[in-house]
């Protein structure tokens, strides 16, 4: 059910979301099934003003001129073990030295993989800033202000911060599984989130082609328009 949401029908997040949960409750196969698309906040939003932008990248220690930004809770499931390794990898084959990753999110169960990976990574530890939590309000202008925003999650029954990250305009690379597709449709990027040199490559075109990077916003914010807490109400209405 939609986070929690009990109707007389079922509802489901997406058409993913309807098979997923069709696998475990093959009973409710002949009930009516609305699908119930998730909004992001509007405090979600392009922040263009280098001002703004830049006291939030104070206020979290990011340092370069660029960087990437990823936005989750830290656990196995997002990947971002994979995420780091191909970081480096993008930093090896690049030589790039004016760009960081930053990983915005609370530690979870599969945090000390996560660490151990930046432990390890000697060399580059001044390339990773972990933020931890961030205030709501810091938020848009840090995916607003990144190189591109990625999600590699595993697994997703939503992946909300994709659509937060479009809202934002900043360009998005995704993994190309379970509910990601559906969300991201034609505005992102997509990798497997497995292959480390694919995952670094992606990072490349977009740390080097700015065309490329200003396309995936400008879809990216028209895509995002498509999902909005009014059409969910609507469905909940109906």
């Amino acid at each position: 059910y939609a986070r929690g949401l009990l109707l007389p029908q079922v509802a489901v997040e997406n058409a993913f979301t309807k098979e997923d949960f069709l696998k475990f409750r093959p009973d409710e196969k002949n009930k009516p099934m609305h699908i119930l698309y998730l909004g992001a906040s509007d405090n979600f939003y392009p922040v263009k003003d280098k001002k703004i932008i830049q006291p939030v990248k104070e206020k979290y220690k990011i340092t370069a001129p660029k960087y990437f930004l990823a936005v989750s809770e830290i656990t196995a499931r997002k990947n971002f073990v994979h995420l780091l390794k191909s970081f480096v990898r993008f930093l090896e084959e690049t030589k790039a030295e004016d760009i960081q990753l930053v990983l915005v999110g609370p530690k979870r169960k599969g945090y000390d993989a996560v660490s151990a990976q930046i432990e390890g990574f000697e060399k580059y530890k001044d390339k990773i800033i972990q933020t931890g939590f961030v205030d709501n309000e810091d938020l848009a202008p840090l995916y607003s202000g990144s190189t591109a925003f990625i999600y590699p999650s595993r697994y997703e029954g939503f992946g909300l911060p994709v659509l937060e990250g479009m809202q934002c305009g900043a360009p998005v690379i995704t993994a190309d599984n379970t509910s990601l597709p559906e969300v991201g449709g034609d505005a992102v990027m997509y990798i497997t989130g497995i292959d480390e040199k694919e995952t670094a490559d992606a990072l490349e075109k977009l740390y080097k082609d700015k065309e490329l990077k200003s396309l995936l916003s400008q879809k990216g914010i028209e895509r995002a328009k498509k999902f909005n807490w009014k059409s969910a109400a609507k469905v909940v209405e109906d």
